[in-house]
């Protein structure tokens, strides 16, 4: 199951809390660690197509949270959803798309440290209108050079370059 099919992680604006609770949370990325958390390393490890849209929260469901606890770069719970996937699996395919308000740039150190242990064979960056430059100047490059590794099958040999012993049999 894991491996055939594709994740797809948006933050939920839902909120929720007891009947008790005046005020009620977001849930944010709390289900999504709780889904991987739940199905364990070995699942994990399964996964290989997994895209994020990442959004800041916004401020009519948060009111409780000053502009900068509001960014997806300093959610906490997102760098462990990202640590929990880095530690487990080498996906195929990462996409990533940023709706964020604010550019993100090498400030955001935490963030791009836990955003860097994902490791996947291809990276893409979706291309809409609102995800453009939304990356600091050279970071997304940076990111890609330590995020994408090469596929075991992968072979950079020029054969028509290479040079050919004799065969000794031939002699």
């Amino acid at each position: 199951m894991y491996g055939e099919n594709a994740f797809h992680f948006i933050r939920s604006s839902q909120t929720r809390g007891t009947y008790f609770e005046a005020e009620w949370r977001e849930i944010g990325w709390k289900d999504i660690r709780r889904f991987l958390e739940d199905i364990g390393p070995v699942n994990i490890s399964m996964l290989k197509y997994v895209s994020f849209q990442l959004t800041d929260a916004a401020p009519s469901v948060t009111p409780y949270l000053e502009e900068e606890q509001r960014r997806c770069t300093n959610d906490p719970v997102l760098h462990r959803v990202f640590r929990l996937i880095g530690s487990h699996a080498t996906l195929n395919k990462l996409a990533m798309g940023f709706g964020v308000r604010r550019n993100i740039d090498s400030s955001d150190y935490i963030f791009l440290k836990s955003l860097a242990s994902m490791k996947c064979h291809n990276f893409k960056q979706s291309e809409r209108w609102w995800n453009v430059r939304r990356m600091g100047f050279g970071v997304m490059d940076r990111l890609q050079k330590v995020m994408v590794i090469k596929e075991e099958f992968d072979d950079d040999v020029d054969l028509s370059k290479k040079v050919l012993e004799p065969d000794m049999a031939m002699i």
